[in-house]
């Protein structure tokens, strides 16, 4: 079979290569030229739009930061406004008024002499032993 295409290649004539005419060939250097034009025109759009995409995303990035910030301070001084609240109300509870008239309320008496118990006893006094019982 490689005999037979090897005759086949020899018995076709080998033409020379066409060349083309001076018409041709400036309409070819014409249109290499334009789609070297136009891949560079698109090239620069293509990098435009990647650059004005980039722009944009990082505004709506910065802007939604910017939104969280806010909410988040605010978020911040409702509750500075309520612990404020909350010192308030414990420091009225804490009143000592206020304490002293509760505990009269509950059958509270004010202390009339201070006595100290001492939980060690005195040395050289025994202690009394006693017995557990079992039952």
């Amino acid at each position: 079979m490689n005999a037979l295409h090897n005759n086949l290649a020899r018995s076709t004539p080998v033409s020379a290569p066409v060349q083309p005419t001076p018409q041709q060939a400036s309409r070819r250097r014409r249109r290499q030229r334009e789609s070297g034009q136009l891949s560079r025109c698109l090239c620069a759009v293509g990098l435009g739009a990647v650059v004005l995409v980039t722009y944009v995303f990082g505004c709506a990035t910065a802007a939604h930061r910017n939104y969280q910030a806010s909410h988040l301070r605010a978020q911040l001084g409702k509750l500075q406004s309520g612990r404020k609240l909350l010192e308030a109300q414990v420091a009225d509870l804490q009143r000592l008024d206020r304490v002293l008239f509760l505990a009269k309320q509950q059958g509270m008496e004010p202390r009339k002499a201070l006595r100290y118990v001492s939980l060690m006893p005195e040395p050289g006094t025994p202690r009394p032993v006693q017995q557990a019982s079992a039952r």
